[in-house]
Formats: structure tokens, C-alpha cells, sequence
């Protein structure tokens, strides 16, 4: 079984590499694509940050964070769709999401019925 800390690791690896990813994206742009883009890297850049302490987060939620394809990109998206430019609330944004996550999976799990 594998211990919570160890998901913890992966899930800042994961994101770390979607970041990396994301950086080498960046560079092949022109400067006013990259200019405009300025408010996402910032974002992403404390979407990253919030990861690398990932212990208010449960173990489903890390699991489902996981399943995600691109998880900084999703992450990123989640926040973007609230509108809110306070980046403390970075933190509760991720939180709600990874909750959606769980719930999403548990309903698939049941069949779309509610347990």
C-alpha cells in the first residue's frame, strides 16, 4: 500500500513537471503571447507553490489529483473559473476541487447514484 507521503512526493512531481512542461510551451512563443499570458504563469507559479505542501489535502484527494492528465493546467482552469484574483484563496480553490474530483469518482464508482 502505498503510504500518504509518498503520494504527497508524487503529486509535487507531477505538478512539477506539468510546470516544466508549461515553462517550454513558453519559450517557442513570441514575446507579446508570453506578455499576455503573464496573469497564467503567475497563477500557475502559485498553483505550483501550494503544492509543495500538500498536507491539507487527503489521500483520495491526491489519488484523484493524480488521475488528471495535465493537474497544473486542470488546477489552473478551476481557479480560473472563479474569478477571484486574491492568491491566498488558491489554497481553498484546489481544495473544493480535488473534493469535486472525489465526489465525481465515488458517483462513476456507484453508478451516478449517491451513497
Amino acid at each position: 500500500m502505498v503510504k500518504r507521503k509518498d503520494l504527497e512526493h508524487i503529486l509535487h512531481e507531477k505538478i512539477s513537471r506539468d510546470f516544466d512542461y508549461f515553462e517550454m510551451e513558453l519559450l517557442g512563443l513570441p514575446a507579446e503571447e508570453i506578455i499576455r499570458r503573464s496573469f497564467e504563469i503567475v497563477d500557475k507559479s502559485y498553483i505550483l507553490a501550494f503544492f509543495e505542501d500538500t498536507s491539507e489535502l487527503s489521500a483520495e484527494q491526491i489519488i484523484e489529483l493524480l488521475k488528471l492528465e495535465d493537474t497544473l493546467d486542470a488546477c489552473y482552469e478551476a481557479w480560473k473559473a472563479t474569478k477571484s484574483i486574491c492568491p491566498h484563496k488558491i489554497k481553498a480553490v484546489i481544495t473544493a476541487f480535488a473534493d469535486y474530483l472525489v465526489f465525481k469518482s465515488a458517483e462513476a464508482d456507484t453508478g451516478g447514484h449517491n451513497v
